[in-house]
């Protein structure tokens, strides 16, 4: 440890001693502080005496010798203190060069730092003498902050502290015994060391930050040292308990200091050559490769690795990994380290990260078999699935880098990087099965020639013939596939949740995507206990922080744009999995029996091979596996009956296989009709078709009551709670699944106003098909002129001609209008008042009538945009009506009952809307955990900053205050009604859509760019919401109705 900086100026005791002499050299030295006149002693410039805190003093023990200055020159106290030592601006012409301190203004003086041309001897002693680099080291880490100390710089790299206002006068005490410190100070700095009433004053301060300044030096010290250093590694860790918040240098300390200490927790895992290699040949290629001579070459094997022997080489400067094929007998189609090789150098073009490849060498003399040569790069290994020692939002992070590594690899084209003839592209699940049964057959053949039969061979035949029959109802589909895609295949960042190179190519090939992910998800199903790589099988994944084997299916099928693989699928390529690690194992130990196995403990797969035999036979058993159209209980807030449940657990697994992957092919639908010109006159395909799939469900009008029209009855006995709950779960890909299910508006709130006021033949004409999902209709009731959410205002004409109905006016952002399927508009129009008519209350003007869209003088006019999007083909247009004559029976409910019949449909469609705004403001909080959890910033993820993690808590927080807010206003419309409730409705209508733009801005902010581009939803999502506090009503209307029913209620005083 370094001396203690805390020192006076030395008073040695005055002792005679002979006259020596030091030799020429020595005196020259410019390390050399004083000189003692006597030739006694030399003082060093850098360093101090532990016990007295003065300059340290080398001793003449002998004239002209000079050994023990040599001697003390070598020491690495002394290497250190010099290099860390303060070069000075020169004071004088003949003295050593002195210079200030770069340490900022102190108060209460404007510069405490000044130099010195007097000896110390003539002044005030101070508080401290010792070396400059401890005030450097100050300096740097901001320690000179509200310090009442001035400093001053003296040659030889020496300084010294007073306390602000010193008297610079030395003082000669009596009554202090010589030992005590500040003996000869002057009364302030005396004073201010002696001070007891104030502890932690500004000189107390200095020297307790001086001397922190060697545990510093020790740190610096650690840092530069060996990766095996065991003292260096305690210290380190010891420097993690720093307080960071001092100031940013001490946090970059203590982040050099982790980045360190990962550096020594993942050294490389190597031995000596188990299987050794001809050095001389394999130097001479190298350095006819790299155009050197005479370079230093060392090779060592690595630990980990089953199949093919896998060497670091060190050539001079460069580190490199050397694969090469096992010597001895190996089947011809295994251990291609030449489609190794080939993949990773057409995959460096692409965001796949891989080691660069340096060269393949087929010349079997070098070194006895073919190899190849990669870069060595230098990060994490992780041996062990459930990431010991790590925080659970870094595990998160970790995993999602692993999914998301898969999904960019199974989205390249292997055509565009040259590996169109990597692999045949259909049949994959039968030419793997083939392979490895084969395989399976040749190596039982060996291990007979050694006398040896295992047992359990009969079970994996066994596990071969259910895969056989089933393989062939495997759904075809290819891409780039790994082949053994794991976790300890990838290295990542020392420090970031970050894949740097992906490794063990061996198995790669073009295939089914699918064997990748089942390859990994092995781990979900091995125990912890597992030989060859620990598992997670019983391990507590949610509180750990790593996503369950469902999850991690499920993100990967969302990044890849995929729909979800049926039960039986998934169950076969796990497996596949198992069959082909067997298979491995198996050939890991015969060649073990032969003595060419690369690994040094390939004698244990004996027994490995049993458990993953087992394993194998286990999951076939299983009635079913574990795949994302399992059986899925709701989790819901309120009791509901088992019918709801039963169409809950149908909704929300329809949605998770079919509907949610679906939104992408929607959209890309959408995209080519507009591409096409068909912008307004198309519909997407997928739409129809998942109409039709929810239809066979009986997933269908669950927004209505059951209402019968002819000998068909229609909807579903769902309470407004029920119904409320499966909203939210459409809410979550609100462009697709209302209408999928035949609940989209504004139809919804059109046909309920049908099944409750329209006439038996009106039921027939329209309600029928729109039950039916056959048409489309809107509702027009905004009108640009006037203020139409006070319904008194609206000056579209109706007037009685005889039988007929004449309608003149103008309506504007009508939704629904635009799309080539609506048949109906649903007219709110005012009675035109004839003269001497006895004048109507004002809720009596209005009335509703039915026109055909395709009705002489109904003009369809602009599309209007809300933030810039059109909503195409659905779309919010301006419509003009002139003269548009439409029979008296088309009316709804008479004359005048317009402004009934919509307070009866705003009521259920508020709760629907807002319920659907809670499954889009979950959507939006998912999207910004996720990115918290995986996006690393400023040395950190995002989730661990305060701020972000504020946002999240107050997000989920104003989340579920709004669904229970909803979700009781449901509830007192199925106790009460919908006009007892109508307080209640008014309220979710204020608090639900501006609780969702909250939640959405949050995770736009959190997204940062990309929350406001086209790759995420949250853009559309913050113009839709916004766009709610408009729809059915503004804040203001429905506040002023909150209020009006809140000063109703009679005054009481619990």
């Amino acid at each position: 440890m370094d001396p203690s900086p805390m020192s006076l100026v030395e008073n040695p005791r005055r002792v005679k001693r002979p006259k020596y002499s030091w030799a020429e050299d020595i005196t020259a030295d410019p390390d050399i502080g004083s000189r003692c006149s006597n030739g006694l002693y030399l003082e060093c410039k850098f360093c101090v005496n532990s016990k007295t805190g003065t300059t340290q003093r080398i001793m003449c023990q002998s004239p002209f010798n000079a050994t023990t200055w040599k001697t003390h020159k070598k020491t690495k106290i002394h290497q250190r203190n010099a290099s860390l030592a303060l070069p000075c601006a020169s004071p004088a012409a003949n003295s050593h060069p002195v210079r200030e301190l770069p340490v900022p203004a102190l108060a209460p003086t404007t510069n405490p730092i000044s130099n010195a041309n007097t000896s110390q001897s003539e002044d005030c002693p101070g508080i401290y003498y010792g070396p400059q680099q401890y005030l450097r080291l100050m300096a740097i880490y901001g320690e000179f902050e509200d310090l009442g100390v001035a400093i001053t710089l003296h040659s030889y790299s020496k300084a010294t502290a007073h306390a602000v206002g010193c008297l610079h006068k030395f003082t000669s005490r009596e009554d202090v015994t010589p030992t005590k410190r500040y003996k000869n100070a002057c009364e302030v700095c005396y004073n201010a060391t002696q001070d007891k009433t104030a502890p932690y004053n500004g000189v107390q301060k200095f020297l307790y930050r001086a001397q922190r300044m060697s545990k510093v030096i020790e740190i610096q010290e650690a840092l530069n040292s060996g990766l095996t250093s065991v003292l260096a590694r305690k210290t380190l860790t010891n420097a993690l308990c720093l307080n960071k918040s001092i100031s940013p240098a001490y946090k970059e300390l203590i982040h050099q200091c982790k980045i360190r200490l990962d550096l020594m927790n993942w050294m490389p895992d190597v031995e000596a050559m188990r299987q050794p290699l001809d050095l001389d040949r394999l130097k001479a290629y190298l350095e006819a490769h790299f155009q050197v001579h005479n370079v230093p070459l060392t090779v060592q094997q690595f630990k980990h690795g089953q199949s093919n022997p896998t060497y670091l080489v060190t050539f001079g400067s460069q580190h490199l990994v050397l694969r090469k094929k096992p010597a001895g007998k190996i089947l011809p189609s295994a251990h291609a380290i030449d489609r190794e090789y080939r993949v990773m150098k057409a995959l460096e073009s692409t965001p796949v990260p891989v080691p660069r490849m340096v060269v393949y060498c087929s010349d079997v003399s070098v070194i006895g078999t073919e190899f190849y040569l990669m870069e060595y790069v230098h990060g994490r290994v992780f041996k062990d699935p459930s990431l010991p020692k790590m925080s659970a939002i870094e595990r998160y992070a970790i995993y999602n880098c692993l999914n998301e590594a898969l999904s960019t690899l199974h989205s390249l084209d292997p055509a565009k990087l040259g590996l169109e003839d990597f692999g045949k592209p259909t049949k994959y699940a039968n030419r793997v099965l083939s392979t490895w049964s084969r395989q399976f057959n040749a190596q039982k053949k060996i291990l007979a020639q050694y006398n040896t039969v295992l047992p359990e061979d009969k079970s994996l035949e066994t596990l071969a013939s259910w895969l056989e029959s089933n393989v062939d109802a495997i759904p075809e589909r290819q891409g780039i596939v790994h082949g053994d895609f794991r976790i300890d295949n990838c290295i990542f960042h020392p420090t970031e949740p970050r894949i740097l190179a992906i490794l063990d190519w061996e198995l790669s090939t073009i295939g089914h995507p699918l064997s990748d992910v089942a390859t990994f998800c092995t781990a979900y199903h091995n125990p912890p206990s597992f030989p060859m790589l620990p598992g997670l099988h019983g391990k507590p994944l949610v509180r750990m922080g790593i996503p369950t084997e469902d999850d991690f299916l499920q993100a990967y099928v969302e990044r890849t744009l995929q729909y979800p693989p049926t039960a039986t699928t998934w169950k076969f390529f796990c497996a596949l999995v198992v069959f082909r690690m067997a298979v491995i194992v198996q050939g890991v130990y015969s060649r073990s029996l032969q003595g060419n196995a690369s690994s040094g403990q390939a004698e244990r797969t004996r027994d490995v091979y049993g458990i993953v035999v087992k394993s194998g036979i286990d999951l076939i058993d299983q009635a079913q596996a574990a795949a994302i159209d399992s059986q899925i209980e709701p989790v819901l807030g309120l009791p509901i009956s088992d019918h709801a449940k039963e169409i809950y657990s149908k909704l929300v697994k329809f949605c998770k296989t079919r509907v949610f992957p679906s939104e992408p092919v929607f959209m890309a639908e959408q995209a080519a009709n507009r591409a096409a010109g068909k912008t307004w006159t198309a519909v997407a395909p997928i739409i129809e078709e998942l109409k039709a799939e929810a239809k066979a469900l009986g997933l269908w009008n669950l927004f209505i009551q059951p209402v019968t029209i002819g000998n068909k009855t229609y909807g579903s006995k769902l309470t407004n709670v029920e119904y409320g709950m499966m909203c939210e779960i459409m809410g979550r890909c609100v462009v697709l699944a209302p209408e999928v299910f035949n609940c989209s508006a504004p139809d919804t709130g059109n046909m309920e106003i049908l099944s409750l006021f329209a006439t038996p033949e009106q039921k027939k004409q329209w309600l029928e098909p729109l039950l039916e999902g056959d048409i489309r209709s809107c509702f027009a009731m905004t009108e640009r002129y006037v203020a139409s959410s006070d319904a008194t205002n609206i000056c579209t004409q109706i007037e009685r001609v005889g039988n007929d109905y004449i309608i003149n006016g103008d309506k504007w952002y009508i939704s629904g209008a635009g799309d080539p399927r609506c048949k109906l508009i649903i007219v709110m129009g005012k009675m035109k008042q004839y003269p001497g008519e006895t004048k109507r209350n004002a809720f009596r003007e209005q009335s509703m009538v039915l026109v055909p869209m395709d009705a002489p003088g109904v003009v369809l006019g602009r599309p209007m945009h809300v933030f810039g999007y059109d909503d195409a083909p659905h779309g919010h247009l301006e419509i003009s009506f002139r003269n548009v004559r439409v029979p008296i029976s088309n009316v709804l409910l008479g004359d005048g009952r317009g402004f009934e019949i919509a307070q009866a449909r705003l009521g259920p469609g508020r709760i629907h809307h807002c319920m659907r705004t809670i499954g889009m403001a979950e959507r939006c909080l998912e999207l910004m955990v996720h990115r918290a959890k995986t996006r690393y910033a400023f040395k950190q993820l995002l989730g661990e900053n305060a701020l972000v993690a504020s946002s999240i808590a107050k997000s989920r927080c104003e989340l579920d205050s709004a669904r229970l807010l909803t979700l009781n206003a449901a509830h007192e419309m199925d106790q009460k009604g919908n006009k007892a409730a109508q307080q209640a409705i008014a309220m979710i209508k204020i608090v639900a859509p501006q609780m969702a733009i909250d939640v959405c801005d949050r995770a736009i902010q959190i997204h940062g760019g990309a929350g406001v581009s086209q790759d995420y939803v949250l853009a559309y999502y913050a113009a839709a919401l916004r766009t709610l506090r408009l729809a059915d009503g503004p804040d203001e209307v429905h506040m002023r109705t909150v209020a009006k029913a809140e000063m109703m209620k009679p005054f009481c005083r619990l």
